[in-house]
């Protein structure tokens, strides 16, 4: 059997909405959920994403209203989130990879992901 993956931007059109819509869709059947992280400049993206990128960006989406929306769905659907480097960069990338651990995040989807960035986060110490 194959899994059903969805996609969102987080925080399109609210933080709120970003929630149920996640978890409407967890209960109707989606197995992973991959949770779109707004960038201002997303080259990748098609017409639609861009608009929803530019419209949470908009309303104030920050980087914590993702941390918020991940605590309250990673436990009940496998939740990817997916963004350009830059928005994990800035992140400080030795403090998010541990809270990522924490929400119950399954992984990240980072297709601008420079192979020096790849390299160093491979020698992040492993939590045991």
């Amino acid at each position: 059997m194959k899994d059903l993956v969805a996609y969102i931007t987080s925080g399109y059109p609210d933080k709120n909405f970003s929630i149920d819509l996640a978890l409407t869709l967890a209960q109707n059947g989606v197995d992973t959920l991959e949770l779109g992280i707004p960038f201002s400049d997303p080259v990748a993206d098609g017409p639609a994403i861009e608009k929803a990128n530019q419209r949470s960006l908009e309303a104030g989406f920050k980087f914590k209203d993702l941390l918020e929306i991940s605590e309250q769905i990673a436990p009940k659907v496998d939740t990817l989130w997916m963004g350009y480097f830059n928005s994990f960069y800035q992140q400080n990338m030795d403090l998010l990879l541990p809270k990522a651990k924490e929400i119950g995040l399954k992984g990240f989807i980072i297709p601008d992901l420079p192979h020096e960035a790849l390299v160093l986060m491979k020698k992040l110490p492993k939590k045991k």
